[in-house]
């Protein structure tokens, strides 16, 4: 009787620090604001301007896009861009994945001219890489998520998390329109 006493506190102890090392660990990136708020920001405000800016002082732009983007560095981003990140972790599911192959489809299918112009753009990002842990504060990110951004000049003046992308994953058509919708918004709405 004494070794399941012993056993049993020995379990709620480990369970206990490991709930405190859990939230120590990473404060800040269990928020509870739900996931389909769009916030509206002005260009002066400096949490707008780190959306728009690496750790490194680079441009969100470049460098840390998936394999599979096709921007060219050499070329000037627009005044008014509009950029659709898929943000994914290290480990991923075979619907973690799909996600991002239909959001990438969506954005090149439904806006070939802007892709090519570069008003739109895509990007694929590894959260668990050091420089873009920021984007889970930034857009309030505590899951893989699609972001819609309205940038001007490289400032973010609006964004949207299109919360959705789960409960469509399976009906392609879906949501291939549902990406496609919210992108529409935001180009249609020019930077108001």
């Amino acid at each position: 009787m004494k070794i399941r006493i012993a056993i049993t506190i020995l379990l709620l102890a480990y369970v206990a620090w490991s709930t405190i090392v859990l939230f120590a660990k990473e404060p800040g990136t269990m928020q509870s604001q739900p996931l389909n708020a769009e916030v509206e920001r002005s260009g002066d405000d400096a949490a707008t301007t780190a959306l728009s800016e690496n750790r490194d002082g680079s441009d969100g732009m470049t460098g840390s896009a998936s394999s599979g983007d096709t921007q060219d560095v050499d070329q000037e981003i627009p005044e008014r861009q509009i950029v659709v990140y898929y943000f994914y972790t290290t480990i991923r599911c075979s619907t973690c994945i799909n996600i991002e192959k239909l959001t990438k489809q969506a954005v090149e299918e439904g806006f070939p001219y802007e892709v090519a112009d570069r008003t739109i753009v895509f990007q694929a990002l590894n959260t668990d890489d050091p420089e873009n842990e920021h984007f889970l504060l930034d857009y309030n990110l505590y899951n893989k998520s699609v972001i819609v951004s309205d940038q001007n000049k490289g400032v973010v003046t609006r964004w949207k998390n299109l919360d959705s992308i789960w409960e469509l994953e399976s009906k392609e058509s879906d949501f291939i329109s549902y990406i496609q919708d919210g992108v529409k918004t935001y180009l249609n709405e020019a930077g108001e």
